[in-house]
């Protein structure tokens, strides 16, 4: 999540407001992730609180959809994803995120 955090286009997301949680199925994880201010902050949380999205897949699923750039729709189609709520505030969040070029030159001449 924290990469998630560094990849937000800050300037982009001022002012749009989204609070989303995660459920992963293999690791029981619950993850609340906000975005405020240009700003995206997440928690760890024992109990799911009442959001508008919470989305339940596995951790490889997550992955493919935030680091790979698969679809959304390809992976709730395949059942590996489910939402339960308004599915934009997803893929609001995953349109506000920068892609870097993995290679890049630290000193140049």
């Amino acid at each position: 999540m924290d990469y998630l955090a560094v990849r937000l286009n800050g300037p982009e997301a001022a002012g749009k407001r989204i609070s989303l949680g995660f459920e992963f199925t293999d690791t029981g994880d619950r993850i609340v992730v906000s975005v405020e201010n240009g700003v995206m902050r997440h928690s760890h949380v024992e109990q799911m609180p009442e959001l508008s999205t919470v989305v339940t897949l596995n951790r490889p699923s997550f992955i493919a959809m935030m680091m790979a750039g698969l679809p959304v729709v390809a992976l709730t189609t395949t059942g590996a994803v489910d939402i339960e709520g308004d599915q934009s505030e997803l893929s609001l969040l995953i349109g506000l995120l920068d892609d870097f070029e993995f290679w890049f030159d630290i000193v140049t001449p």
